[in-house]
């Protein structure tokens, strides 16, 4: 157990195999009183949905699942959401469960957040990418056509469930494309962890119990650590943020047909080499960095489709941004940022970004 703390909320962190009866005590100790409604996607319902009925049958549950992908991240799904709260009768007596992989956690602990001016939620993550990013850390949110997450709350859950067990029916695709968060976690702050990927790669691909265990845990140990320490993103917590400003313009102007974490990958090696022309970062860290997104069979080019004026008008509507001036975090080396008294991201000219994006092409 990991535990994460974050203003006035505490919550535990479950990391293991078959939690599914863990998750009915929690809930018998917490919330017996509570509705119960889970939010899911059709995917994850489908191959999971029955195992979680099952361990819940007792507090009847309702149900509500939606498309999979990033275009259900939306204004409308949100109101679909609420609409079906309203018309079940659900007030503040009510649990909300996500279970599914980060749009459902974004989704429904934004609905959480702001449900009868808000309402207890727990996270069942599904993904690696939910894991070890977005169940954690109380930021929820949707997309708009002007960008992601731009719309939000921070909103703690009261707690984390993640039960390896369901990675088992994960595709290798959406596998590799959250162990880019991994990755990230340990180039910011771990190089004992930056390591352990280089020299385990072959056994995390196969989705080992014990090495997958032994990321998933280190991964969470940075999150966690950076969260309590800046719970509101005002300071140290921008550093989670590294490789995501490049990232999330990549995943828009590929109308989301970049996955999140292949386009975060991508997102790191530009700024990687931002730090390597701003002279934190040697040429070979930044090809160690290469290599380690290539052990893990993830993109390291980005297509010359995805035009660099383009990409410069979204980066300018990223939440980071100050007076439209894209920030990016900077490796000073492998493990760790750079960092001026609280600063922990960086603007640049565009020729420098463009630059940037040319030696990444």
């Amino acid at each position: 157990n990991v535990s994460a703390i974050e203003k006035q909320h505490s919550y535990q962190i479950n990391i293991g195999i078959s939690l599914f009866g863990k998750i009915r005590e929690f809930i018998s100790t917490n919330f017996s009183k509570h509705r119960l409604v889970i939010i899911t996607d059709e995917n994850v319902n489908k191959f999971h949905g029955l195992q979680l009925k099952k361990h819940l049958v007792d507090f009847t549950p309702i149900y509500f699942q939606f498309e999979p992908g990033e275009r259900s991240k939306s204004r409308r799904q949100k109101e679909l959401i609420e609409d079906f709260l309203l018309e079940n009768h659900c007030n503040r007596d009510t649990l909300i469960i996500a279970f599914g992989g980060g749009v459902v956690g974004d989704m429904a602990g934004y609905v959480a957040s702001t449900f009868n001016r808000g309402i207890p939620f727990i996270q069942i993550p599904t993904t690696i990418l939910s894991m070890v990013d977005s169940s954690v850390g109380g930021k929820t949110g949707i997309n708009t056509k002007h960008g992601k997450n731009l719309i939000g709350s921070f909103w703690p859950p009261k707690a984390v469930f993640c039960d390896l067990e369901v990675l088992e029916t994960l595709p290798d695709v959406e596998f590799l494309n959250g162990m880019v968060e991994v990755i990230k976690a340990a180039l910011i702050m771990d190089i004992e962890l930056v390591q352990y990927l280089e020299n385990n790669n072959k056994d995390i691909i196969k989705r080992k119990t014990v090495s997958l265990q032994h990321v998933i845990k280190e991964s969470l140990k940075i999150k966690k650590m950076v969260v309590e320490n800046d719970p509101f993103e005002s300071g140290k917590r921008q550093i989670l943020n590294f490789g995501h400003t490049i990232g999330h313009a990549l995943e828009i102007l590929s109308d989301f047909k970049i996955k999140h974490g292949f386009a975060v990958g991508l997102g790191m090696i530009v700024e990687s080499w931002l730090a390597k022309l701003d002279k934190s970062l040697s040429l070979i860290e930044l090809k160690r960095i290469v290599s380690l997104l290539e052990l893990y069979k993830l993109p390291v080019r980005i297509d010359k489709k995805y035009r660099t004026n383009d990409i410069l008008k979204i980066i300018k509507m990223d939440k980071k941004s100050k007076n439209q001036v894209p920030r990016f975090v900077l490796l000073k080396g492998i493990g760790e940022v750079k960092s001026q008294e609280n600063t922990f991201s960086f603007s640049f000219s565009e020729k420098f970004i463009e630059q940037a994006v040319k030696e990444s092409r």
